[in-house]
This record gives structure tokens, C-alpha cells and sequence, in this order.
């Protein structure tokens, strides 16, 4: 889905908002230096006023399309400036000061850590871009979807648990992290709440993971 912190494929950024028109006022060569950001523009409809993205942006299909050799990890001004964007949209602020001394606008798109934050994003992204009535649309669609796949789930005959293991240290993904809220909407309790109660602290050894039989 658009930008949930994962980047993973999705049909999203397959809607028909690919081909609108933005408002007169709006950037008309966008750089974009995160794959979740890339996808998002595609689907509000600012796909046309993309210029360049990322290494990583490899959704929509069209994204390949345009230059995709600039860094979103270590970005290079000189680079991005070379292409003369007017909007820069990036997910690490380290640059903006100096983008924005050369007159070029940047859109900071930090990872969304919830759900209403990333509707935000999204619709804070289509203010930007002349497309505001397209993110709307976009933000109810992807509601509906994520309404219509609870529904769709059958309720458990009894409370299930979960462990996302992410290491060998063992540290896993807590209810408060992104993954961990899309846990909690399907009803799954989340072990790492439990044993994991410091958010970036793994439990001290596995006796109390393998009491809590996931």
C-alpha cells in the first residue's frame, strides 16, 4: 500500500488518478527520493509531474521510466539540482537547508508511524502537488479496502498471539509500531507488549517469549 512504511507492491498506485490535471499553480517537475513517496504521488495523480525518483522506486511501472540513479540515503544536492526540480520530495531532512537556499521546495515525508498519519501524508502530499480532491479520494478508497479485509476475516475461536521476530537479538515488533497496529486490527495480541515493554529493548532471553506460547 501507499507508503506504510514497508514499500511494498500494490495495485494503489493503478488508479485512474495517474492521468489528472493538477491545479495551475502546482510543481511541475517533481524529484522524489523515497519508493513510498513515488508510489503515492502516482496514485493522487501526479505521476505527469514526476521528473525523477530514486534508486528504489521501482512502483508504478512508469517510475522506471524516468532517471532513478539519485540516492534517497546519501541525496546529492548538486545532483538534484542538476535536473532543476521545483519540488523535492524526500524522506531525510538533512538536506532541505540547503535545497531550499537554492529556491527549490521540499516535502519531508517521514515514515508515518500510524494509520491517520499516513492519510495525512497523503493528503498533505496532494495539497502540495494540485491534486487535493485525488488524495482525498485515494485516503476513503483505502479506507473502505481496510474496512472491507477486517470484514472479511473470520473471528478466531479463541484470542490468537503473535511474535514478529525481526533478529536474533530476538527484538520484535511492538502494537505501537505500524506493522504492530495492522496485528491489532485483526484482533492478534502482541507478545512483545508483554515481554518487550520498552519499545527498541529485546527481552533479556527467550524464557519469556516461550511462556507466552505464540
Amino acid at each position: 500500500s501507499a507508503a506504510c512504511g514497508d514499500d511494498s507492491k500494490s495495485d494503489t498506485a493503478n488508479s485512474t488518478a495517474n492521468t489528472t490535471a493538477p491545479t495551475a499553480d502546482a510543481p511541475k517537475a517533481i524529484i522524489s527520493l523515497s519508493p513510498s513517496s513515488t508510489e503515492m504521488l502516482f496514485a493522487i495523480g501526479a505521476g505527469s509531474q514526476v521528473i525523477a525518483v530514486d534508486e528504489y522506486s521501482d512502483y508504478p511501472a512508469e517510475a522506471l521510466e524516468l532517471p532513478h540513479d539519485l540516492s534517497g540515503f546519501e541525496p546529492n544536492v548538486e545532483a538534484i539540482a542538476a535536473l532543476q526540480p521545483d519540488l523535492v520530495v524526500v524522506e531525510n531532512p538533512a538536506i532541505q537547508a540547503q535545497l531550499e537556499a537554492l529556491g527549490i521546495t521540499v516535502f519531508i515525508a517521514l515514515a508515518p508511524p500510524t494509520f491517520d498519519d499516513l492519510y495525512t501524508q497523503i493528503e498533505q502530499l496532494g495539497a502540495a502537488t494540485g491534486h487535493i480532491g485525488e488524495a482525498a479520494e485515494l485516503v476513503g478508497q483505502m479506507q473502505t479496502d481496510i474496512a472491507a479485509a477486517l470484514a472479511a476475516v473470520p473471528a478466531p475461536a479463541a484470542t490468537l498471539s503473535i511474535y514478529h521476530e525481526l533478529d536474533p537479538t530476538l527484538y520484535s515488533i511492538p502494537s505501537g509500531s505500524f506493522i504492530g497496529q495492522v496485528y491489532t486490527l485483526f484482533g492478534l495480541t502482541n507478545i512483545p507488549d508483554v515481554v518487550q515493554p520498552v519499545h527498541g529493548s529485546p527481552p533479556p532471553n527467550a524464557t519469556p517469549l516461550l511462556s507466552s506460547a505464540p
